[in-house]
């Protein structure tokens, strides 16, 4: 078992993206966009849980492609699967609830 440990401690990164890998074909992949003013709480509050199949993005400033579909004084979130965005929402359960797993 000692002897793994060693390979284990050098490629942790390859079996990271190995299981990544997995994960992408096996289930669906949500992109997770928070943008608008004060998200720092709802950025801090996504964290705290581990969301399997999500890449989360935003900050204060607006992104392009969702430029005519905000207003940058409230916090929204976007959740985008296939590219395609679901419609925005304001809290974190609303957007769990687009991401069935």
């Amino acid at each position: 078992m000692l002897q793994y440990k060693g390979i284990v401690s050098k490629l942790w990164n390859k079996f990271l993206l190995l299981g990544k890998i997995i994960q992408y074909f096996t289930n669906s992949f949500y992109d997770v966009v928070i943008v608008g003013e004060n998200t720092e709480k709802m950025h801090e509050d996504w964290l705290k849980d581990f969301i399997p199949n999500s890449m989360l993005m935003g900050g204060k400033s607006s992104i392009p492609l969702l430029q005519e579909k905000m207003n940058e004084k409230i916090p929204t979130i976007f959740v985008c699967k296939e590219k395609v965005y679901q419609k925005p929402v304001a809290t974190i359960s609303e957007a769990l609830e687009l991401m069935p797993h």
